[in-house]
């Protein structure tokens, strides 16, 4: 309108990173379909290291096992100290260190939140605060009611979480050499499992409990998912679909939700052997240990469902159980063939 003619140019090539880095952050962006959609392409020559994903249970180590695999690709390359950025979604996701270069090693590290990223770039980006839930990434937070009112309305056709996934793109490529996306193991971002979904090549270090996590046994379409709590499982279809797992009684560290074997339910996690019963009324539920009113009974996890399920089983000696706590099968058809007895008397 001020300037009389203009013509518009899309910009589409990247001089930062490779495509190691843009491939899955780009795919990753443009899921949304209100996203402006764009070819991007790398300088010819430009070679990263791609994204790594880091599964740790604990942050912090997740963070020193990315900073050792750094040092460790940079052993052989010049003297230079590698400049790292780490990023977080929030302020209390800084493990500790200054706004300014700290030295660590060969690598000169320091914190911002992505917000205060954006513009600036690094060799190396790692990034924290990778779980699910309330103060996770994608946050969970709404906004204040009062922000709504002199926001911007949501666009039409814009996925859920939208500005988080750009802030994830944001935050995946600060970097020139390597991005390293730090997330809990147990309870992990969902960007970043389906970035996993989407682009198995990805490296990852460490297991990531939800990548053994099946389609939910009751609705048959949701996927199972940790609850806010991390106590269940929870369909991916809540509250539509109230299913729950509850957590393994042995490891406490999986759920007995996976791999469903004739009457048994396994651990999620492969190195814990515990096997559940499932419930011979609902065939979804698991029979769980409970203390009741005349003592301890077997009932059906699903007893809070919707509807509920109410089958419950006396506990029996110790002969008649198994090692996971279960009744054994030889002690179910044993009690079974006593009840057909006593109805032919």
């Amino acid at each position: 309108e001020y300037l009389g003619h203009v013509q518009e140019r899309e910009l589409s090539q990247t001089f930062r990173y490779g495509k190691g880095i843009l491939v899955p952050s780009v795919d990753f962006v443009c899921k949304n379909p209100v996203q402006t959609q764009r070819t991007m392409r790398p300088l010819a020559d430009v070679v990263d290291n791609g994204i790594s994903i880091v599964a740790h249970e604990d942050e912090k180590q997740g963070m020193e096992v990315a900073l050792r695999d750094i040092e460790l690709k940079n052993s052989d390359d010049d003297q230079n100290a590698r400049k790292v950025l780490v990023l977080g979604r929030y302020g209390f996701n800084n493990p500790g260190l200054t706004p300014s270069w700290t030295q660590n090693g060969n690598l000169h590290l320091r914190y911002s939140t992505i917000h205060g990223a954006k513009g600036q770039e690094a060799d190396y980006v790692i990034v924290l605060g990778l779980k699910s839930g309330r103060y996770g990434f994608p946050s969970k937070i709404e906004d204040d009611p009062l922000l709504q009112l002199v926001m911007p309305s949501k666009v039409y056709g814009e996925m859920e979480h939208a500005e988080e996934r750009r802030l994830f793109y944001v935050a995946m490529t600060r970097a020139r050499r390597g991005s390293y996306l730090i997330t809990d193991e147990r309870q992990p971002s969902e960007f970043v499992t389906e970035i996993r979904k989407h682009h198995p090549g990805v490296r990852q270090i460490g297991n990531l409990a939800s990548e053994q996590f099946p389609n939910c046994p009751k609705c048959s379409i949701g996927q199972l998912v940790p609850s806010e709590s991390t106590k269940n499982l929870r369909c991916s279809n809540h509250p539509m679909c109230r299913f729950l797992a509850p957590r393994c009684h042995r490891c406490s560290v999986g759920y007995l939700a996976a791999r469903k074997q004739s009457n048994l339910y396994s651990c999620t996690m492969s190195d814990c052997d515990t096997r559940s019963a499932i419930c011979p009324s609902c065939r979804v539920g698991v029979l769980q240990n409970r203390d009741g009113k005349f003592g301890k009974f077997w009932g059906c996890s699903e007893y809070w469902s919707d509807p509920p399920c109410r089958h419950t089983e006396p506990v029996r000696p110790d002969r008649s159980q198994s090692r996971s706590g279960a009744p054994r099968k030889d002690a179910v058809r044993l009690r079974a063939a006593r009840s057909r007895r006593f109805i032919k008397r």
